[in-house]
């Protein structure tokens, strides 16, 4: 007997005429006379449904496994750099996982009916067979039927078979939706293209400007509490080995100054709506502030030798008035020694290609230094009524130790001067009628350590990284009169000498103190970390001003050659789980139709498939038997007719004695084997 590929057979032959059976796509044409003696024809092969199933999912996984590893696992830094076409890779993943899914569900029906003739993966009735033939095993409307039979019904009738294709569907149904969860589609940048449009100071024109612009400038803003944010795609570059990851100055666009954390090494260069590339003219600069915990650690303040540094010891309030704390304060600042002699009227450092090329901050014989301790006194306000509820926090987080202090508390609330501290006598004496103090804080102090240089350098718009710096001579001027611009740090070191007390609340936009009629109450004194983040914001306004002159807008842009600049675009991206975990689920439902593809799908089998019209003739077969149910006439379902459960489910030779083979549902012993009737 020799079934046609698209038929399941049925077809009664003579033994010796299998051998005429017709291969072709039509009804099997019978050419009778039982002397025909040639051999039976084998089973047919039905390649196309085996080779689905045993590349097809393995086509699927793999594509979704290059996706992940080529646009997903890369690391990318908060600017999302991409290609030009991954939203299309986005779009036809999607399309590629449905259709590639049909087409593998394709197959996996082909092979189940090579398995179901083997006696590895019987079925013992034929409501069992009946599960097979509408695929119930491939979607959750089969898998729910399938459990109301088991549940409601009582009846076991799912077999290991429809068991294991339930479990391959069901690694692909998961894996789908959870690799949409593994990759998203988010805002970036593409592509590289010429002259782009730039703002910010440049090798041309960094000296035009105003005298002290730059401190002018920076302090107002400080004052103001304001952030330093660079402007355009805001892009602080850094070099290679500095890991952006740890600063949270990087985890957002665009970039600002770091207030609570070390200032890395970095490339500050003009900036353009989006990132740029290419060779550009900036100011590389490090810096670090850090918490006193020591007076050794001073080298400015409370020293003998003091050579090369610039010291102011007063007091830094310019108003007491209704205000209950005073602040006595020494601040100290050294620049780099300079081997080119300065103009009288330079009133700073500058760059003169004589700054360091290391950027080493623990080397401080090149670093340009400046040192704030203070020392704080609390008085009563200026209506006794203590603290009006609020209370007041003394505590001081890390003091300086042996540092001293300048004043003595007397028990009447008063004050004197420790006479080892020069300055604290005229401060004490200004005090005068306000002196009424309640305590002294422990000492405080800040020390920041910074580098800087002018020049060239490679900018990397993909990683926001520089490299190849190359150090410049003193920028451009117009004629030799003209003011130099003085380095990055001096015009923080000028706000930091001439600020008020609370401005340094102010500026690192501590919370504003209680106020009840014209007395003003500060809960707690100038913390360390307080002063800290005053000192980084005045630098960063410093930066600020130098390399943009605090400017936002780019009406003023002008076309870069040497530079390149970004589109917009949408890039992939890591979802919200890792793109790993569904690629598992796709390899074990590839793995699993693989072997049973190359196991079982090659084989030759009575049928392509396992369909209604193999069912219709399996019923023809039994109907005598069927229709004396009682149930066959009602409207239940065939989960309640017990008949199907006595009915056989295995599929073989139900003649095999006669002289001619007969394709039904058989008994045990009586299966298909050897790929013949």
């Amino acid at each position: 007997m020799a079934p046609t590929p698209e038929h399941t057979s049925q077809t009664h032959l003579s033994r010796s005429e299998q051998g005429a059976v017709s291969s072709g796509d039509g009804p099997p044409e019978v050419v009778k006379g039982d002397s025909d003696s040639r051999p039976p024809d084998k089973y047919p092969r039905f390649y196309l449904r085996s080779l689905l199933v045993v590349f097809v999912p393995f086509a699927i996984s793999a594509y979704y496994l290059f996706i992940s590893f080529y646009f997903l696992l890369p690391k990318k830094d908060i600017v999302k750099f991409g290609y030009s076409n991954e939203i299309w890779i986005y779009y036809s993943w999607f399309v590629v996982g449905v259709f590639g899914l049909g087409l593998s569900q394709y197959g996996l029906v082909g092979v189940e009916a090579g398995m179901l003739q083997s006696p590895s993966w019987k079925v013992k009735c034929a409501m069992a067979l009946m599960l097979h033939s509408g695929s119930t095993w491939s979607g959750p409307g089969g898998w729910l039927k399938v459990f109301k039979i088991v549940v409601f019904k009582r009846r076991f009738v799912a077999y290991k078979l429809w068991f294991l294709l339930a479990t391959l569907s069901l690694l692909a149904f998961v894996a789908l939706p959870l690799s949409g969860l593994g990759m998203e589609l988010s805002d970036g940048f593409i592509g590289s293209l010429p002259n782009a449009m730039v703002i910010g100071r440049t090798f041309d024109n960094f000296n035009m400007r105003e005298v002290d612009q730059v401190s002018n400038r920076a302090r107002d803003t400080w004052k103001a509490g304001a952030q330093a944010i660079i402007p355009g795609a805001g892009i602080l570059y850094t070099p290679p080995w500095v890991d952006r990851e740890k600063f949270t100055a990087f985890k957002t666009v665009p970039n600002s100054f770091p207030a609570d954390e070390e200032i890395p090494e970095m490339f500050l260069t003009t900036q353009a709506r989006t990132p740029i590339g290419g060779t550009a003219w900036g100011m590389r600069i490090a810096c670090n502030c850090s918490l006193v915990r020591s007076a050794s650690e001073f080298t400015g303040i409370n020293r003998n030798d003091t050579t090369g540094w610039a010291i102011k010891a007063n007091d830094t309030t310019t108003s007491y008035s209704a205000k209950n704390l005073h602040i006595y304060a020494e601040i100290a600042r050294r620049e780099f020694p300079r081997t080119v002699p300065l103009p009288e009227f330079i009133s700073g450092p500058i760059y003169n290609d004589t700054e360091p090329v290391s950027f080493d901050l623990k080397d401080f014989s090149n670093a340009d230094i400046i040192e704030f301790a203070a020392w704080q006194l609390r008085r009563r306000s200026s209506y006794d009524i203590g603290d009006w509820g609020y209370g007041f926090n003394s505590t001081i987080s890390t003091p300086v130790n042996g540092l001293g202090q300048p004043f003595i508390l007397a028990e009447n609330e008063t004050v004197s001067a420790n006479m080892t501290f020069s300055n604290a006598i005229s401060y004490r004496d200004s005090l005068g009628s306000f002196q009424r103090i309640l305590s002294i804080a422990e000492p405080i102090g800040v020390r920041c350590v910074r580098v800087s240089a002018v020049g060239y350098a490679k900018l990397d718009a993909r990683t926001s990284s520089f490299t190849s710096f190359e150090q410049t001579a003193s920028p451009r001027v117009t004629n030799e009169t003209e003011v130099r611009t003085p380095r990055f740090g001096d015009a923080a070191g000028r706000i930091l000498m001439s600020a008020d007390y609370f401005d340094l609340f102010r500026a690192a936009n501590f919370p504003p103190p209680v106020t009840i009629s014209n007395s003003v109450h500060y809960r707690t004194f100038l913390l360390p970390e307080i002063l800290r983040q005053a000192m980084y914001r005045a630098h960063g306004m410093d930066a600020i001003q130098l390399m943009y002159d605090g400017v936002y807008e780019f009406s003023g842009a002008a076309p870069n050659s040497n530079l390149t600049y970004a589109e917009k675009a949408k890039v992939l991206e890591m979802g919200t789980i890792h793109p790993l975990i569904p690629a598992g689920f796709f390899f074990a439902w590839a793995l699993g139709c693989a072997l049973l593809g190359s196991l079982y799908g090659f084989r030759r089998r009575w049928s392509e498939v396992l369909d209604g019209y193999s069912m219709f003739k399996f019923g023809v077969d039994n109907a005598e038997e069927v229709r004396t149910d009682p149930a066959y006439s009602t409207s239940t379902s065939f989960a309640d007719n017990d008949m199907l459960l006595e009915i056989p489910g295995r599929i073989g030779d139900s003649r095999r004695n006669g002289s001619f083979g007969h394709i039904g549902l058989v008994r045990r012993g009586h299966e298909i084997k050897g790929g013949r009737s």
